[in-house]
C-alpha cells in the first residue's frame, strides 16, 4: 500500500513538473512571437536641406510664329532644325490678293484726291463771287461742307492704302531673332487663318529649366535662389528667374531657372534634375522632423501618411497620422503629427497594427 502511495506521488510530481515546463515553454514562445522593431528618436530639423525637382530644358525665348493675314502658303523656306538669322525669310503666303487690294486702295485714293481738289477749287471760286456780292453766303457754306467731306474721304483712302501695304508686307514671315526652327506646323499650299501658328522658333539667347513646384515647397522657393542642375550627367548652375503666381496642374506652381555659364549643346525638351538648398528657418523647415522614407506608410490623400510611435513603456506601438511636407532622396520631412523626442519604428511598419505589442531591437538617435 505504501509503495502504491509513493508511486502515485511520484507520478503527480512528474505531472506537475511537465505542466510547469509546458507553461515556461508557452511563455517563452509568446515572448518569441512579439515583434522586434528597429526604432529611432526623432528631433526637429534645423540644418540646410537639399530638395530635388524634375524639370525640362527650354529656350529662354520661344516664338510661335504666325501670319497676321489669311491666305495660302506658297513658300516654306525652312525645315525643323534649321538655324536662322534675324530678318531671314521663313515663309510666304500668296501675295496676289493683297497686291490687288493695294492697287484698288491706291486708285481710290487718287480718285479721292482729285475729287477733293475739284471741291477745293469750286469753294475758292464761290468765295470770290461771294466777296464781290454775286453769291449768297449760304451757297458758299454748302460748297465748304462738300470740300470738308471730300477731305475726309481722302483721309480714309490714305488709311486704306496704309493698311493694304501693311497686309501685303505681312505675306512675308521673317525671323524675329536668331534661333532654331523647332517645329513646322503646316506644309506648303495649305490655307491658314490670320494668327494660326505656322512655325515655332527657339531663340538663341540662352536656356532655362522649367519646373513645377508643389504647393508644400513653394515657400522654400524664391526668385534669385541658387540651384544645381544636372542634364544627362552634365553639371550646371542657375538661379530662379520667375515663379508664376497662379497654381497649375496638381496645385503646383510653374517656375523657371535661368542657366548660367556655357549651355552649348543643350537641347530643348530634355529632362533636367534640379537641386536647391533650403536653409534653416526657410518655410518653417526648422520645425520639420526628418524621418526615413521606409518609416512612413501612405495615407488616404496627398501629403498624408502614418507612422508607428512607441508608447512610453516601449512595449507597444500606436499608429499616428502625419502630414508629409517634403520628400527628399532618402527621407521625408514631417510637418505635423510628430514631436521632438517621439520614438518611431523605422522598419517593417507594413506588418504592424495599432496597439500591437512590440519589443525594441535598438534605439537610434535622431538625425543630426
Amino acid at each position: 500500500m505504501l509503495t502504491r502511495r509513493i508511486a502515485t506521488r511520484i507520478l503527480l510530481a512528474a505531472g506537475l513538473a511537465v505542466l510547469a515546463g509546458c507553461g515556461e515553454k508557452s511563455k517563452a514562445a509568446t515572448e518569441d512571437t512579439v515583434a522586434r522593431v528597429k526604432t529611432m528618436v526623432v528631433k526637429a530639423g534645423g540644418e540646410a536641406r537639399r530638395r530635388s525637382l524634375v524639370g525640362e530644358v527650354q529656350p529662354m525665348e520661344v516664338w510661335n510664329l504666325a501670319f497676321p493675314v489669311a491666305g495660302r502658303i506658297t513658300q516654306l523656306a525652312v525645315a525643323e532644325g534649321d538655324r536662322v538669322k534675324k530678318g531671314q525669310l521663313l515663309a510666304r503666303i500668296d501675295p496676289v490678293p493683297y497686291e490687288v487690294r493695294l492697287k484698288n486702295a491706291e486708285a481710290e485714293l487718287r480718285s479721292s484726291v482729285s475729287d477733293s481738289e475739284e471741291k477745293r477749287d469750286a469753294l475758292a471760286a464761290r468765295k470770290t463771287l461771294s466777296e464781290r456780292g454775286f453769291m449768297a453766303a449760304s451757297m458758299v457754306e454748302r460748297y465748304r461742307v462738300d470740300y470738308t467731306l471730300a477731305q475726309q474721304k481722302v483721309s480714309s483712302s490714305e488709311s486704306a492704302v496704309a493698311l493694304a501695304r501693311r497686309d501685303l508686307a505681312a505675306t512675308r514671315l521673317l525671323a524675329p531673332a536668331d534661333g532654331v526652327v523647332s517645329a513646322r506646323q503646316v506644309e506648303p499650299f495649305a490655307d491658314v487663318n490670320a494668327g494660326q501658328s505656322v512655325l515655332r522658333l527657339d531663340g538663341a539667347g540662352g536656356m532655362r529649366v522649367a519646373v513645377r513646384v508643389p504647393e508644400n515647397l513653394i515657400e522654400d522657393f524664391a526668385v534669385g535662389a541658387a540651384a544645381a542642375i544636372e542634364v544627362g550627367g552634365r553639371k550646371l548652375q542657375g538661379r530662379v528667374s520667375r515663379i508664376d503666381a497662379r497654381a497649375g496642374v496638381g496645385d503646383s506652381f510653374p517656375a523657371y531657372i535661368a542657366l548660367s555659364g556655357a549651355t552649348q549643346g543643350l537641347r530643348a525638351g530634355v529632362t533636367a534634375k534640379v537641386d536647391f538648398v533650403v536653409r534653416p528657418g526657410a518655410g518653417g523647415s526648422e520645425r520639420n522632423i526628418q524621418v526615413p522614407m521606409q518609416a512612413v506608410l501612405p495615407g488616404n490623400g496627398p501629403g498624408q501618411g502614418y507612422v508607428f510611435v512607441l508608447d512610453k513603456s516601449g512595449n507597444s506601438v500606436r499608429r499616428v497620422p502625419v502630414q508629409i511636407r517634403a520628400v527628399n532622396d532618402a527621407d521625408m520631412e514631417i510637418g505635423e503629427g510628430l514631436a521632438p523626442g517621439d520614438e518611431i519604428v523605422t522598419a517593417g511598419v507594413a506588418f504592424l497594427s495599432d496597439g500591437q505589442p512590440v519589443k525594441r531591437m535598438q534605439a537610434m538617435p535622431g538625425k543630426q
